[in-house]
């Protein structure tokens, strides 16, 4: 069954770091006072329909408009709607209503605004509009309208009122601002972009009714149409009359906002059989019970016993549980009407009948009624009769006992005792006397049996009373005959007078003043006592400080352990137990509660700290100024300051912060934090090496390092290796190349500073010339040829042979390619042993530079 259901929602902050509400188990998790359903985390937001919850139709009862209208036909007056078709639909708002049909008139189902369409076999009107947001696919909606239908007279004769059930239909469309559809008929027999999505069989009826059209779109939907199928049941045709649909109230959502849960119970508390039910639109949900909001553990089907659990009246929730969405139900459980039992009577002498008159009581809502009594009379059941009486045989006590039942089956009783006596003797006594002190006055008086049932107290100051026990609040001190008649329920007397001394009750007052918290409060007692009647006087203090310590001095002083406001009361007791008290408002001011914090507030010079109060005071006081004040002298105010900080040594420097907080009230309180701004020195990076130009003969490098007020080094040396030492050495590759060496000093705060230096290792001219080589084939110094170890470019090199007579008898532009002992390169012809003269040319890596050597080899076979 759908039905709407109004949910309840309530919002407030709250925080509570250590720990998250968990909503079934009975506990307060958060620690915020609220336990379960209490706490507004455990809200559910439901499956129902909830009336909060907006239609994605724009405008869905039709009450805003442009313009009103005057005239059928202006469906277009009304916000966000659109003649659907070429047959126009009418819309009534304003002044403009809907005309009389057979039936009856129809007025707006809400508010003012309604609209009204003919569905006839060559005329079906229609209503469209673009939705808030578009159906998607897959999901299922329900479409829930009020619908209302009539004939419409167009001409003289009587009008068909019989027309046939009609499936009213909502048709969509993935695209939006395409109407008007140039047709009389349905969407679809015009346009293949409408589809209908769902429709629902409508019986005729004058009043409006609820229809819904659940549906589940295949595409996403932009806008819809409402109307009548494609296909009319007979009977849809032209005449006098047309049939004539109204819509109001439309209201278009997912499936899971209708749904929707019910309680029912049976039983009552009186017959011990009470239980409820709870049942839900939809399947395969939990359950879980609570009472007064808060978890019944074990409780989780769907019916609870209230008997067996013994909770008695109040507040129960069921919560119904599918997927990640809840939904709650409550029935509240009055308490059962009870009856109140009670009747009447009077003490009788011996030989009298004594009448029992019943005033029992019961609440009569929902029919409820007393219908039964059963008296029971010195433990014998003597009468059903509501009224009743009894004849006693002796004097004594007699327990009279009624027992009262309702219709509903609730029952009680009450027993009251009767007393049947003789003549009394009249005595009393009473406590200690003060003025304007209550004072209670007993009675003593006796009968050997009966009852005495009348007191006439005379007290001597103007005041009686006709009590058994009562009291008398004595105005002045001073010396009264007070007088006790006291009569049986036979009419027996007997009378007493008895003197009776009242003193005075002292004067209570002190005096203190308001102090900031931590300050002694001093208290002066102001009190005084008479002494006109009696010797009276003051003995006995007794103070209440309202914060559970207390003294007995007379004028004490005492120091709150926290600020806020105090009663504090003062007891004073007179030599003859007179006592009475005041109570007086004292206000202990809060201190501020000083704290900060600082961002940055720890580095490498220069640091920049960004420092501010965190300082809280309770209310209603609040803090009137704030002044910090550095250890190197610095004073600031307001509730936050900046300011940068350097260290120009070689150590760190420290400063601390003390912030001074003053309170409206001129409470004042303060907070240090020692060594609170930490600034941490610098170093400076710098090195030496020797050689000054190493070269690649000699590329072993002594590095000196000339950095100051470091701790630790980090030495990296190109991609060839890395160092901690202070003064390390380092061998590069004996390769010409450049290498950066970079520096990195720390101190121990991991204050750092870099430095970075090139260094070239240049080239040097190495090379070997052999003076004798042994051309015999022995595979051992076959060939004479230079030997370059660096500093030469092989691609400018010549080498030449000369013999004894300066004829060149060879040449070789190749390094890597000698003389071996034949004249030419390639020949066969052997030279003669002996000295040739040879000389060779190249240029240098180093620059430009060319250079020559000549020298002589010994050629041997």
């Amino acid at each position: 069954m759908l039905k709407k259901t109004l949910l309840f929602f309530i919002s407030f902050t709250f925080s509570f770091l250590n720990a998250q509400e968990i909503c079934d188990n009975g506990i307060d998790d958060d620690g915020n006072g609220l336990i379960d359903l209490n706490d507004q985390v455990c809200n559910c937001n439901g499956f129902n329909y909830p009336q909060t919850v907006p239609s994605l139709i724009p405008n869905p009862s039709f009450e805003d408009y442009s313009t009103c209208p005057t005239g059928i036909s202006q469906m277009n007056r009304a916000d966000n709607w659109v003649q659907a078709t070429n047959a126009t639909s009418d819309y009534f708002n304003c002044s403009f209503v809907a005309p009389p049909l057979t039936g009856g008139v129809v007025v707006a189902a809400d508010g003012t605004g309604f609209v009204g369409t003919i569905v006839r076999d060559t005329w079906k009107e229609c209503v469209g509009t673009c939705l808030i947001s578009p159906l998607q696919a897959g999901e299922t909606y329900l479409l829930s309208l009020y619908i209302a239908f009539g004939s419409r007279a167009f001409f003289t004769g009587a009008c068909n009122t019989s027309y046939g059930d009609l499936d009213i239909t909502i048709y969509g469309s993935a695209n939006c601002g395409s109407l008007p559809l140039s047709t009389y008929d349905c969407p679809t027999s015009v346009s293949t972009n409408w589809v209908a999505l769902g429709s629902e069989t409508y019986t005729n009826s004058i009043n409006w009714e609820v229809l819904t059209i659940e549906f589940t779109p295949t595409f996403d939907v932009h806008e819809i149409i409402i109307g009548p199928p494609c296909n009319l049941p007979s009977g849809y045709t032209g005449g006098v009359c047309v049939p004539y649909f109204f819509y109001d109230d439309l209201t278009l959502a997912t499936i899971n906002d209708f749904n929707s849960l019910e309680l029912s119970r049976s039983g009552s508390f009186c017959t011990g059989d009470l239980s409820l039910s709870a049942t839900a639109d939809s399947t395969g949900g939990t359950w879980q019970w609570y009472y007064d909001g808060i978890a019944l553990l074990g409780e989780t089907s769907s019916t609870l016993d209230v008997t067996a659990l013994g909770n008695g009246p109040g507040k129960y929730t069921a919560k119904y549980t599918k997927g990640t969405d809840c939904e709650t139900e409550y029935i509240i459980l009055d308490p059962p009407q009870m009856p109140i039992p009670d009747f009447h009577f009077s003490d009788v002498c011996l030989g009298e009948t004594m009448v029992f008159s019943d005033s029992s009581e019961i609440d009569t809502s929902g029919g409820v009624f007393i219908d039964s009594w059963r008296w029971s009379i010195d433990t014998l059941d003597n009468s059903i009769s509501q009224d009743t009486s009894y004849h006693f045989t002796d004097p004594g006590t007699y327990d009279i006992q009624l027992f009262v039942e309702g219709n509903n089956s609730c029952k009680d009783s009450i027993t009251q005792s009767v007393v049947v006596h003789p003549s009394p003797i009249a005595d009393f006594e009473f406590d200690t006397l003060c003025n304007q002190i209550i004072s209670d006055f007993t009675n003593l008086s006796t009968v050997s049996s009966g009852v005495i049932d009348s007191w006439n107290w005379n007290f001597d100051d103007g005041n009686t009373s006709s009590i058994e026990h009562p009291i008398n609040t004595f105005v002045l001190d001073s010396i009264y005959n007070v007088q006790l008649i006291v009569e049986t329920t036979q009419g027996c007397r007997d009378t007493i007078v008895k003197e009776v001394i009242v003193y005075p009750i002292p004067n209570v007052d002190f005096e203190t003043s308001d102090v900031c918290l931590e300050e002694q409060s001093d208290f002066i007692d102001l009190s005084t006592i008479s002494n006109l009647n009696t010797i009276n006087s003051i003995v006995d203090w007794s103070w209440d400080f309202g914060d559970g310590t207390t003294s007995s001095v007379q004028n004490p002083n005492h120091v709150f352990d926290s600020d806020g406001v105090y009663n504090v009361n003062l007891m004073v007791v007179s030599n003859h137990g007179c006592e009475i008290d005041t109570t007086k408002t004292v206000i202990i001011h809060p201190l501020p509660e000083v704290s900060f914090i600082g961002f940055d507030i720890e580095g490498c010079s220069p640091i920049c700290p960004d420092i501010s109060s965190t300082t809280i005071i309770n209310s209603s006081s609040s803090i009137n100024s704030l002044t910090w004040t550095l250890s190197n002298g610095s004073i600031y105010t307001g509730n936050e300051f900046t300011t940068c900080f350097e260290s120009l040594n070689n150590g760190s420097n420290y400063y601390d912060v003390i912030l001074t907080a003053i309170s409206n009230q001129g409470c004042v309180a303060e907070h240090t934090e020692n060594d609170f701004i930490t600034v941490h020195h610098n170093p400076i990076a710098d090195f030496e090496y020797e050689p000054e130009a190493p070269t690649v003969i000699q590329s072993e490098i002594e590095f000196f390092n000339t950095s100051q007020y470091a701790d630790t080094y980090e030495w990296t040396f190109g991609s060839h290796g890395n160092s901690t030492e202070v003064h390390p050495m380092f061998e590069f590759p004996p390769v010409t190349d450049q290498h950066f060496v970079i520096l990195v000093a720390k101190t121990h705060e991991d204050c750092m500073d870099t430095i970075v230096k090139l260094i070239d290792l240049l080239d040097e001219i190495v090379f070997y010339i052999p003076n004798t080589f042994t051309p015999d084939n022995d595979l051992v110094n076959q060939v004479f040829q230079p030997v370059f170890t660096s500093g030469f470019d092989p691609q400018y090199f010549t080498l030449t042979i000369y013999n004894r007579w300066g004829e060149l008898i060879f040449e070789s532009n190749d390094a890597t390619k000698g003389w071996d002992g034949t004249y030419g390169v390639g020949s066969n012809r052997q030279a003669q042993p002996g000295i040739y003269t040879w000389k060779i040319t190249f240029k240098e890596t180093m620059s430009e530079a060319k250079h020559t050597h000549t020298g002589h080899v010994n050629l041997m076979r």
